[in-house]
């Protein structure tokens, strides 16, 4: 009997805790990460809204699922979480707004900010996440789970662009020393075709 009563109490004791605890904590949470990335804006906005191409380098992603072209989709994520996003609104190469919700306990709104800045582009990463679930929220406290989650995709997005753009330029290179030897031989080809007209004359 004293067993069920003492844990009857610790059950009772936690539950007016968490409930302490939800009522306590912030049911909404901002966090905001800035980074400058050696990429064109161009790259970095085609590279986010290309959606299904989030599957070539990011390193959380297990699946993904597009619902209506490029403005709605589910990614379900390593552990399992499903979460659904939509596009509210985009400015060209600056700006990506959207919301997106959970069905484990969380919501939110995303904002993603390009400004172009010397040979690359300053991003900031801003996101307005609302906790249902109140361990959510000690969760988001204690461990920092979804701040380190944000810290994965902007790295996993800079190496991505980053080394797109390193592709590119070597592609230009590449292109520039072409045309160069192109040029090289048609000029040995005229100097040739001169000598011989030389000959002719004498």
């Amino acid at each position: 009997m004293r067993r069920f009563i003492r844990f009857f109490l610790t059950i009772t004791a936690l539950a007016v805790t968490g409930f302490v605890v939800s009522v306590l904590l912030p049911k909404n949470r901002e966090r905001s990460r800035s980074r400058f990335f050696r990429a064109s804006p161009r790259t970095i906005y085609e590279a986010i809204l290309d959606i299904q191409g989030q599957r070539d380098w990011r390193t959380d992603l297990k699946d993904i699922e597009v619902r209506r072209k490029r403005k709605k989709w589910v990614e379900t994520l390593k552990g399992n979480i499903e979460i659904e996003y939509q596009i509210t609104h985009t400015e060209p190469d600056e700006l990506i707004e959207m919301t997106f919700f959970s069905d484990v306990g969380f919501s939110g709104k995303k904002i993603i900010e390009i400004i172009e800045h010397d040979d690359g582009a300053n991003v900031t990463f801003t996101e307005n996440i609302s906790f249902d679930r109140w361990y959510l929220a000690i969760l988001a406290c204690l461990v920092s789970i979804f701040d380190m989650e944000m810290d994965r995709y902007i790295n996993d997005l800079e190496n991505y662009v980053e080394e797109d753009e390193d592709g590119e330029e070597e592609e230009e290179e590449t292109d520039d020393a072409d045309q160069e030897d192109e040029a090289d031989q048609e000029d040995e080809k005229d100097h040739q075709r001169g000598h011989k007209k030389r000959k002719k004359a004498r």
